[in-house]
């Protein structure tokens, strides 16, 4: 059974991979067409979940296939690290959200006329 989930994670892995890259494949002709986002901001986020997917198949594969522990040891390292790379994506990706938000309301009293 433990086997089953170990295989599940990497499994699961893969699809955020191929999903993330899907994402950089398809987000150059959506900004062509006008409909995607910045070019700064797509990039950053579709490699969020190619980074999470590779750090969720390095954290199992090698434990699966009977790595000896020092294939284990750099596994674990090579993990942490694109976690962190991961988390570094994110925060980047929401600054850029939150600095293209509607700025906040002015403090104090609304002018006469608007609500």
């Amino acid at each position: 059974m433990l086997c089953l989930a170990d295989w599940s994670v990497v499994a699961l892995g893969g699809v955020a991979m191929l999903a993330g890259a899907v994402l950089l494949r398809w987000a150059p002709a959506r900004a062509r067409q006008g409909t995607g986002d910045d070019r700064g901001f797509r990039s950053s986020l579709a490699w969020f979940p190619v980074l999470v997917g590779a750090a969720m198949a390095t954290a199992r594969l090698p434990h699966l296939l009977g790595a000896p522990s020092v294939v284990l040891g750099a596994a674990d390292a090579v993990q942490g690290v694109l976690m962190l790379t991961a988390a570094v994506v994110a925060f980047r990706a929401a600054r850029r959200i939150r600095s293209h938000d509607v700025p906040p309301a002015p403090v104090g009293p609304s002018p006469a006329g608007q609500g």
